[in-house]
């Protein structure tokens, strides 16, 4: 992708705080398209609208009034975590094993509203996912966590997750731009 093409790139950024959605708006509208979702459904819904088109997600971790929390979407949205989510569906059908109805945690278990919990990566079972997360297309573009929470995981556990980078809140925008012309190039 050529820089002129870089700088009009679609992005996606959520973040459950409209004033950071502003801000970022601001920051960011001389180089890039910017759209931004409040929640997980929003994000879902512009994903399944603009996902060919998105060049780079701009990913807060703590989403409050969602199910899923920013890693969760990370890994809804890349591919490589959908496939492994229908692999473990499929072997749940098959031994009748019962899913989960709740949010998605980050530590490798999933919080649910019963005592059902599962094992290995922190990502809703496919037939467990509400409708508006089903059917996504996968988004082939970097992911950077944005969020002033980026100190409490693991580095390791947000780049399993997807991130290319992690941006920490305030944002420096001159670090983001860069950051974010440096992953799109590289994509």
């Amino acid at each position: 992708m050529s820089r002129a093409e870089n700088e009009h790139a679609l992005v996606l950024y959520v973040d459950d705080e409209p004033v950071n959605r502003r801000i970022i708006e601001l920051g960011l509208r001389r180089n890039y398209r910017v759209i931004s979702a409040g929640t997980d459904r929003e994000a879902c819904e512009l994903v399944r609208a603009h996902g060919e088109e998105i060049r780079c997600i701009l990913m807060d971790i703590e989403l409050q009034g969602s199910m899923f929390d920013g890693i969760a979407l990370a890994r809804l949205f890349t591919r490589p975590h959908r496939d492994e989510a229908k692999r473990r569906s499929s072997r749940r059908r098959s031994t009748g094993s019962v899913g989960t109805t709740g949010s998605v945690g980050t530590t490798g278990s999933v919080r649910t509203t019963g005592s059902v919990r599962t094992t290995g990566p922190a990502f809703p079972v496919g037939a467990d996912l509400p409708p508006f997360a089903r059917d996504l297309p996968a988004v082939d573009a970097p992911l950077l966590f944005v969020t002033a929470y980026g100190a409490d995981y693991a580095p390791a556990e947000l780049h399993t997750a997807g991130a290319a980078e992690i941006i920490s809140k305030p944002v420096d925008f001159a670090k983001l731009r860069q950051v974010m012309g440096d992953v799109i190039r590289s994509t």
